[in-house]
């Protein structure tokens, strides 16, 4: 039976300890492209599962993982970031531009790309991460989207 064992102690996974795995278990080929589309999903619901029971999860001093699933072509974050009612209905738009603005970054987006599309698996299959950030009333702030198109290729 096929088993992933992840930390939980940190919902972003290393995606790149998956390459490895996958190939062991006849999941991707030597090219990490999937040849076993139904033992991924697989895979991939175990993933869920063993995050699920942890969430939600402090990332830091403000933000919450809320939510987590994976499948062979997607993942979707949910994040809840703690503004302890700072922002009022008249500011949010100012606010959600300027977290646009900071989380849309070169800067920023090389750092979601090296902690959350670092496996050889993401690029070779066309997979997208997305990730969403709500304040604690539910509104988004601002949706990313990564992929082999936005995220520079694994050597």
């Amino acid at each position: 039976m096929f088993f992933i064992s992840l930390s939980t102690s940190s919902v972003h996974a290393e995606f790149a300890e998956l390459d490895q795995l996958f190939l062991e278990e006849g999941i991707v080929d030597r090219n990490y492209k999937y040849i076993d589309k139904k033992l991924a999903a697989k895979a991939f619901t175990e993933i869920n599962n063993e995050l699920a029971d942890s969430l939600p999860i402090m990332i830091d001093a403000n933000t919450e993982v809320t939510s987590v699933f994976h499948s062979p072509s997607i993942a979707v974050y949910s994040y809840t970031l703690d503004l302890q009612n700072q922002i009022d209905d008249i500011h949010f738009n100012e606010f959600k531009k300027f977290l646009h603005q900071e989380f849309t970054t070169a800067e920023k987006t090389r750092s979601f790309c090296s902690e959350l599309f670092d496996a050889k698996f993401q690029q070779a299959n066309g997979y997208t991460f997305l990730l969403y950030f709500y304040d604690e009333s539910g509104r988004k702030f601002v949706d990313i989207t990564l992929n082999e198109k936005i995220c520079p290729p694994i050597n």
